[in-house]
Order: C-alpha cells, then structure tokens, then sequence
C-alpha cells in the first residue's frame, strides 16, 4: 500500500493543499487519494483540522490548533491510519503536516519505524530561501512573535541547507523515496493543486478544480509592519482576526518585503552550492530554482503617517463594525421580546412585481423580508410573474430568503389591477385574515380595499401628493382606519400636514430610505479601466440626475477616471460632450453594481432640484433614492447635490462633501480636494459607513416601522 507524507514546508501552499485534502476526501477517493482522518484511532476532538496530529504527538509538542487527544494515544492513531487506508488499499493514501519539516534525525528514524513499508514516500515542496524567509518572518510576526530577519536566519540556518536537511531523511527512507519539488511560480489558479497530483502519481485528480478560500495567508507589509510593534500586548488573535479582514485592502508587494537585499544575497550565496546538490541529485538538473533574480520592494521597517492612518483607520472601523454587530444583537432580542407582547397579525401588501430589478420592487422585497424575520404572524402579499421560478430562486439572486408566510397575487389581471378600485385578489386574500388583522402598504388603493374590509391600515408614501391621491387619504382618515403614516422625506411629511389638516404629526413616521447591511462585508470589484483617481455614478441618466454635471467634471479634469454603472452612452452623448475619461460599465448586476461602486475613490449623487421618472412626475424635492444609503454602506467619500432632501442624511464635511446641485466648479473643487486629501477620504467614507451601519440597515428601518404601527395601533384602539 502506497504512502505518501507530505513534509511541508511552512509557506509552500500547505495548509491549502490540507485544506483540500480534507474537503475533498469523498470525491479524492474516486481518483485513488486516500487522506486518512487527522485524528483517526483517537477520540472526538472538536478542534480536529486538516493538519495531522501524527507530527506533534512524534516530538510531544503541541500547538493551538493540535487536537487535544493524549499524546500517549500515538500506537492507536497509527492504527487508525493503517485501518483507514487497509479499507482503500488501491488507492495513495497522504498524511501532511508542516511540522513534520522541522523534524530532527530520532524524530525522523521514530517516524520510519511507526511506517516501515518500502512504499512509503516523502513529498516536499522547497521554496527559494530567501523567499521562504521573507514569508516565514511574515507569518511569524502575524501570530506576535518578535524575531528579526537576521536571528531568524540564525535559527533556520539547518533547515536552509536543503541538500544536508534531506539527507537527514533520505538515510531513513532511501533517496529513491525522496520527492523533490520547488514552490515557484504558482499562480492563484490552482496550479499547485495539479502539481501536487502530479508528484503523488495521481495526475487524473488534477481536474478536480478545488474551490478553497485563501487560508493562511501572511498580513500585508502596512499590517505586518503594524502587528508587530503590538506583541508587547500579549495575546493577539482578537487583532490578527481584524487585521485578516482588512488585509485586501492593502496593495499586494511583489518580491522580498521585510529582507534587505544584502541579506538576501548573502543566503542565497551560502546556499548556491547545496541547492546544486539537490538539484543534480533529486532533480537530475543543475539549478534548482529556474528564477534567481532578487526584487525588493522592502521599506525602511517603519510606516508614514498616511499608512498608519489607514492601518489605525481600518481597525478603528472594523472594531466599531464588531461593536455595532453586539448592539444589533441587542436590539434583536428587544425586538423579538416585543414582537412576543405583539398580538395583532401584520399584512404587508405591495402592488409591486417581486422581485424586480425597479426600485419600488428592491425597497419592497427588502421591507418585507425584513419585517418577516421580526414579526412573529406575518405575511406578505404581492405581485409575481407567471414566468418566475420558485420564490426561494428568485428571492436567493438577491441574497434573501423569500417569508415564511407569502401570498404571490398571479391572479391579478393587468386591466382590472390598474383601473378598477376593487382588486377582488387582494379581497380574497383579506376575508381569510382576522378582524385584527393591521394592514402595512405602500398603495392607497389597496389600503382603500382594506379599510373597506374594516382592517387598520398604515401607508408608506414616496412621491408627491396628487389631487387624488390627497383626496383617498382625506377620506380614509374619516374613516378612522388609517392611524398613520409613513413618509420617505421630512419634506413629503410637511407637505401631508399641509395638506391634511386632521393629520397630527405624531401620526407621520418619517423613515428615508436603507440598504442592505450585507453591503458592509462586500468585496471590491478590480476596475478593468483604473484610474489614478476613479470616480464611480451608478444609477439612470433621467432628466434631473445630473448626467451633465458629470460630464462637466469630467471635461475639467483630465486625470480622474469617471465611471458610470448604469446609464446608456447613446443617452448621456444626447446631454453633454463624452470626454475620453469617461468610462461606460453599462448595466451590471445588483451585487456586481455596488462592488464597482466600493473600488471608487470617491462617489458622485449629482441630483438636481427637479427630476423626472418614466411616469413623468418631478420627484425631485422628495426623492430618498436607494443609491445614496448604497453608498453610504460602500465607505467611499460621497460628493452629492446639497439638496435638502439629501441634507436629511448627508452633514457636509462630516460624511460627505456638499455643493449647490448646479455648481460644477463646487463639485470639482471637492473631487480634486479628495484626490489631493487621504486622509479626508478615510475619514469621510468611515463616517459614512458608521452612520449606515447604525441607522441605514432594512432591519433598523423595519424595527422603526414596526414599533411605530405598534404604537400608534394601541393609541387608536
């Protein structure tokens, strides 16, 4: 039966080949790999992983992450092992663990007698050394150690000299058990993985594609450098958790970091001869690594102000993020404590297509989801598609979960939904519900239907009132169904208390617009056309959107990069001169939309006083568009129309920078102060995210919404 042990070393892809071995244990076996449990013959342990137990039970050191299983239990592994792989004997079977590299001669001759069959192989992957240092040293002062460069050297020197090292192990094993490969060019593509299969004869395994998460992966030089100046704090996995997060925002520094070049080249000198020898000897050629070349990209070991700041910045947030997430939870269970003291069943009806890509349809599906998870007899009810697929499908592309409790109104016929008062669907639905049933809609025409039914209703308004619509409110409040309202804008609020003087304004909720708290962990899309300095639009090129202050800031400034998402070319070409700046991404997905938009140095909401919709209605003076709480959740710098609408959210110079909406020299001016002022863009866009995260989320607006109709139902009955 043939084994293989994969040796490591540390910083060659291990821990990701571990990764894939273990999760792929079942579909490797088709392909004749057998990788035996890690803590096979040995009790339950909830911290086994794909490391092997086997190499620190060997030299009786045990690390955080070992399985807690008695060391003395080492003979019963073994024979766990050797049960495990009597069950496959057709196929390789792989035992893998770093710590097996740091092994000494009795560890390696113990090693031999617990597998003494001659068709037991040794695998390891050899990495330039001073390449391996660099990395090695990285990963040290991730985990708190405080080691330099030079007393790392020091230590590892035995491990370095590779031919002496293999030697060690080619006395026990034989030579001709010894496989040698080098760690170099390896791609993100998995091209590691397929080398891998290659060096244990199992080449057909190499198709298999692995979808594995980057693990183990060292800090950036800014991160790296940061941690290590914490170790005098003691314990640090609370900080490396942070630091892991933050880590892809930094840019990627090719060639050695934290060694200077003359110790790199005083390495690789020492070890030019033995690295021959290996080559000549387990390789049958003459060098051992094809690329000599040494590129440093290392610092003077000491950060700027700048790089502190965003190193300081990010923890800073991500610390506040963990904060905030506590207070949700917080905030949950006192919701769920009031959703229990609620009696009343709560209908949330839309005339909306759900989903649908239209913003009604996204503010819709979200307040419905969101309201579902926090009431306890809820239900929903709205329009769906006769072509749609099942609602978990079509709710899933939107990373939601369809509610429990739905009501999909196919039914609705297309002439009598939009001209006849009386929606008999709808109705049918109501003569099933109770009497206590409270009614939640953004349509006054449905809300008309549930009064007639007797139901208490609440009405969510978004647009400006029309004589009409003034006219159905004016009467439903005669009809002491409607206990209150909810308006997207303080402006919307005042104009329904001028309007309807019976209305108090304890009755008005005022609730703008959120977003999505998933938003907050979204990853940036790379940019196919970056800019020095990018600046990202996403939204429509209606009339009033400011497509021409736009291009105006474009024309005026020749090295930022102005990206649209969204608007048509052929559309914006029709309102002004399309400078070569100008980037047109076309219409992208929703999840593709906001991570161009978090890949932006800064974000333009260039509204105007008026702006015209499809229906040809001037929603201007009260639109609360879903694009400006996105934004807010991406952390980029906002440039926006000082609008009073938009006053309700933004704070000038404190989470976004405003200008009077037809001032192009105003917008201009903050974008150049943005590109010249880091430091501002961090603390803008942080702000920004932290106000989303406390006040912009669906399932804040939801809570609000919720206690509201609670309060208001109670006073009116």
């Amino acid at each position: 039966m043939s084994i293989i042990i994969h040796i490591g070393m540390q910083k060659t892809g291990t821990t990701f080949l571990q990764k894939v071995l273990f999760e792929g244990r079942g579909e490797l076996l088709k392909h004749k790999i057998l990788y035996p449990h890690p803590i096979a013959g040995l009790p339950g342990d909830d911290r086994a992983n794909a490391h092997h137990w086997l190499a620190h039970a060997i030299v009786d050191s045990r690390k955080l992450y070992t399985p807690a299983a008695d060391f003395s239990l080492l003979k019963e592994h073994v024979d766990g092992l050797n049960k495990e792989h009597a069950l496959h004997p057709e196929a390789t079977a792989v035992i893998s663990s770093e710590g097996f590299s740091e092994f000494t001669a009795p560890a390696i001759a113990r090693l031999r007698q617990l597998f003494p069959s001659p068709d037991t192989r040794i695998l390891v992957y050899l990495r330039r050394q001073d390449l391996w240092l660099d990395s090695y040293y990285a990963q040290l002062a991730k985990v708190g150690r405080d080691v330099s460069p030079e007393v790392l050297l020091r230590k590892e020197r035995w491990r370095l000299n590779y031919f002496s090292w293999l030697e060690s192990w080619a006395r026990h094993f034989g030579s001709g058990n010894i496989i040698v490969r080098t760690y170099e060019n390896f791609g993100p593509d998995n091209s590691i993985w397929e080398d891998f299969c290659g060096a244990i004869g199992r080449p057909g395994a190499a198709g298999l594609k692995p979808v594995v998460d980057a693990v183990n992966q060292s800090l950036s030089y800014e991160l790296t450098l940061f941690s290590k100046n914490q170790h005098i704090y003691g314990d640090q996995r609370t900080l490396r958790h942070v630091l892991d997060k933050l880590n892809g925002h930094f840019q990627h520094r090719p060639g050695l970091k934290y060694l200077s070049r003359k110790l790199a080249e005083r390495t690789l000198e020492a070890s030019a001869e033995t690295n021959q020898c290996v080559a000549q000897k387990y390789l049958g050629r003459d060098r051992l690594f094809q690329d000599e070349t040494i590129s440093c990209s290392s610092g003077d070991g000491s950060l700027s102000v700048d790089q502190l700041s965003q190193v300081v910045g990010g923890i800073s947030i991500s610390l506040l993020g963990r904060m905030a997430k506590q207070e949700r939870r917080i905030r949950n269970l006192e919701t769920e404590l009031a959703s229990a003291r609620t009696r009343f069943p709560l209908l949330y009806a839309t005339r909306s297509l759900l989903p649908s890509p239209t913003a009604n349809s996204v503010q819709s599906t979200h307040m419905a989801c969101a309201l579902d998870k926090i009431h306890p007899d809820f239900t929903a009810v709205y329009r769906s598609s006769p072509e749609s697929g099942s609602p978990e499908t079509d709710f899933a592309a939107y990373g939601l979960n369809p509610p429990r409790r739905a009501q999909p109104l196919r039914a609705f016929r297309p002439w009598l939904d939009w001209t006849h008062p009386d929606l008999p669907a709808f109705r049918a639905v109501l003569r099933r519900k109770p009497a206590n049933t409270i009614v939640y809609t953004r349509s006054t025409r449905l809300s008309w239907v549930a009064a007639s039914r007797g139901l208490v209703t609440f009405i969510e308004l978004h647009d400006p009132l029309t004589p009409v619509r003034t006219a159905w409110l004016r009467h439903l409040l005669k009809t002491h169904r409607l206990p209150g309202l909810v308006a997207t804008t303080k402006r919307l609020k005042a104009d329904l208390l001028a309007a309807l003087p019976s209305l108090s304004s304890e009755r008005v909720l005022v609730a703008g617009g959120a977003a999505s708290a998933a938003l907050l962990d979204l990853l940036p899309i790379k940019l196919p056309q970056a800019g020095a300095f990018n600046v990202g639009y996403g939204g429509s090129a209606f009339c009033g959107k400011g497509i021409e202050i736009l291009l105006a800031c474009a024309a005026r400034a020749p090295r930022m990069a102005f990206h649209l998402i969204g608007p048509d070319k052929a559309a914006c070409a029709r309102i002004g001169v399309l400078s070569p700046n100008v980037i047109f991404h076309g219409r992208k997905s929703h999840p593709e939309t906001l991570g161009l938009l978090k890949s932006m140095d800064a974000l333009m909401l260039p509204n105007q006083r008026s702006v015209i919709i499809r229906s040809g209605a001037d929603i201007g003076a009260h639109t609360s568009p879903l694009k400006l709480f996105e934004y807010l959740a991406t952390g980029r710098p906002i440039v926006a129309s000082g609008l009073p609408v938009f006053s309700e959210v933004l704070r000038d110079g404190e989470n976004a920078l405003l200008a009077p909406p037809e001032d192009v020299d105003g917008f201009c001016q903050h974008l150049h102060r943005l590109e010249r002022e880091s430091n501002l863009r961090h603390l803008l866009g942080a702000q920004a995210r932290l106000d989303f995260a406390a006040n912009y989320t669906w399932d804040h607006r939801a809570k609000r919404i919720l206690k509201f109709i609670t309060e208001s139902a109670s006073v009116a009955a």
